[in-house]
């Protein structure tokens, strides 16, 4: 069977052309590698149709099968190791495509997980409730909690600070292990994205 059937199949598969649908059935674990390519085939042409989402509906929808895709992969003990990482490559690269900054600045860092979820957790046993603040120093992503403060090595740009609840603390220790081991923390108009994980955030005017 050759790709352009094994393309028209996923379409029929997927019950017509919808491409959410789409996006859904190539990026399944359990269908063909090949489909997962971001150079060729049918992808490219879903991802072109699935831009510019923002934070409708449909984005929400978006993230969650990204995010799922995300968690059955590093999940998965029967696939390679290299096919693995592969796929987890390929999933984070889609979701930048799809949700880039679109702020008036760019904030957008990479960080290592390990050494956030470091960071929030010392933040965790601040009052709960209290929002959680991110801006940038140096090389360095600073998190506050009211009085304490957390500081988290990074690369990139971060010229405003992040206000998000602080239920974000909670919701990402509990999804480290879906999380990459580089994560790119990115901000649009209205959202913070951690990976595929997004969370409403509001923005400030760094005061420094």
């Amino acid at each position: 069977m050759s790709q352009g059937d094994d393309l028209l199949n996923a379409i029929a598969d997927a019950g017509g052309i919808n491409a959410i649908d789409m996006l859904r059935h190539l990026v399944d674990l359990s269908g063909p590698e090949h489909l997962l390519d971001l150079d060729g085939g049918l992808l490219p042409f879903v991802l072109e149709a699935l831009e510019g989402q923002g934070d409708e509906p449909d984005a929400r929808l978006i993230k969650a099968i990204l995010w799922d895709a995300r968690s059955l992969a590093v999940a998965a003990a029967d696939i390679p190791a290299e096919t693995k990482n592969s796929r987890l490559e390929i999933l984070d690269r889609i979701g930048l495509l799809l949700f880039p900054p679109v702020l008036g600045r760019t904030c957008r860092v990479a960080v290592r997980t390990c050494d956030l979820m470091d960071a929030f957790r010392v933040l965790e046993a601040a009052q709960r409730g209290a929002s959680v603040r991110l801006s940038f120093r140096g090389d360095e992503l600073v998190l506050t909690r009211r009085q304490a403060s957390a500081r988290v090595r990074a690369r990139g740009e971060w010229p405003l600070v992040a206000v998000l609840p602080g239920r974000v603390i909670h919701e990402l220790v509990h999804r480290a292990a879906a999380l990459p081991h580089d994560l790119t923390i990115a901000g649009s108009d209205t959202m913070l994205h951690f990976s595929h994980f997004s969370i409403r955030c509001r923005w400030e005017r760094d005061a420094e």
